[in-house]
């Protein structure tokens, strides 16, 4: 538990989030997360890209995104959406829908058979519904057990921590990928597989909007439906991405996010030098973060006053992927250092190739 104090303090140090608790009693989770400029960033970066693995590149091909108000658990709160959906798709399977809204955490009693648990009771819930026809609903619910688990794993520093459990004693089928740390388990998402059953419980006035073309015959869609929060996720890959070490006897902490989830994808820095020299790279620095901001691509230009290892070490604690450091010499040559966080290494740039570069280096996953 003293890491996780310490990964808490430097979110809270670096504005990731802080854990806010208005009960006076102390209780095991907090009520929600105050996040701060590093932290909303981050929330961005998630959804997005969790919007472009569930909605954009994967299947079903139609796939609608909506907000329903109303209790997560109430199926006829999804009628409106559902509807218009099944004639944007001529009345025909498979579609899907998802849902990207703040809401209350209702999933935390699949959190009881966890070692751990930190997340709030408030959060930002990431919901994905699948319709699909029966005879394929029960092969898609393996393969979208398979696609959850590498989403996960592919932003994370230590891709074996992500796991799938099947629940069992459960009505439905349902998995849960959990995120294995030293303090213990946490479940950060569950998968149901619904079958035929979702909507059969309603009554049969409802139950007869809800069916769907299946080729020539009318059916109940099968349902699959994964769940889980935008702060379950960054609570997740903040955790997985610390790191503690020493430089000199000098303990040092940081964050590694994977560049496509990082606040920030390039820093600016400058090696200690006159004034005059100094103003320059500093117009420099905000000349070249302006044309990287206008290609989408968020920049930080932190003290520049500081020692170069204390410039570099807090976008370090800030999980900078790329650093660009500026000289003197830059100013003659046009040359730059581009220094990778996760390597240390450093190769030379030269400024008129900075933005194309470093384009080319977020497209890349």
């Amino acid at each position: 538990m003293q890491k996780l104090q310490k990964i808490l303090e430097l979110c809270k140090l670096n504005g990731f989030f802080k854990a806010i608790n208005l009960s006076h009693v102390k209780e095991k989770c907090p009520n929600y997360f105050h996040f701060g400029p590093a932290g909303e960033l981050l929330v961005q970066n998630i959804q997005r890209e969790w919007i472009f693995s569930n909605v954009t590149a994967r299947e079903p091909s139609s796939i609608f995104q909506h907000y329903s108000p109303g209790t997560v658990d109430n199926v006829l709160r999804l009628k409106d959406a559902y509807l218009s959906s099944k004639s944007l798709t001529n009345g025909h399977l498979p579609f899907g829908l998802v849902e990207v809204r703040g809401d209350k955490n209702l999933n935390k009693s699949d959190n009881e058979s966890n070692n751990f648990d930190f997340l709030p009771a408030i959060c930002h819930q990431l919901l994905y519904y699948a319709f699909i026809s029966p005879q394929e609903g029960p092969q898609f619910f393996y393969r979208w057990q398979q696609h959850r688990q590498m989403w996960w794993r592919k932003f994370s520093m230590d891709p074996g921590r992500f796991s799938l459990t099947e629940t069992k004693n459960d009505k439905e089928g349902k998995v849960e990928i959990k995120a294995k740390f030293p303090w213990g388990l946490i479940t950060i998402e569950s998968i149901r597989n619904h079958s035929t059953e979702f909507f059969s419980a309603l009554p049969s006035t409802d139950v007869i909007d809800f069916e769907v073309m299946d080729g020539r015959k009318k059916c109940l869609p099968y349902v699959i439906e994964s769940y889980s929060t935008v702060e379950a996720a960054a609570f997740t890959f903040l955790c997985d991405g610390f790191l503690e070490s020493e430089t000199l006897d000098i303990p040092k902490q940081q964050f590694r996010l994977h560049r496509k989830l990082a606040p920030f994808k390039i820093s600016f820095v400058a090696s200690p030098t006159t004034s005059q020299s100094f103003e320059e790279l500093l117009d420099l620095a905000t000349y070249l973060s302006q044309e990287l901001r206008r290609f989408g691509i968020i920049t930080l230009i932190p003290q520049m006053k500081q020692s170069l290892d204390s410039q570099l070490t807090r976008c370090d604690s800030l999980a900078v992927p790329y650093t660009i450091i500026l000289n003197p010499s830059t100013l003659v040559t046009g040359l730059a250092a581009l220094r990778s966080q996760q390597t240390s290494l450093q190769e030379e740039v030269h400024i008129s190739n900075i933005v194309n570069y470093v384009e080319q280096l977020m497209k890349n996953y």
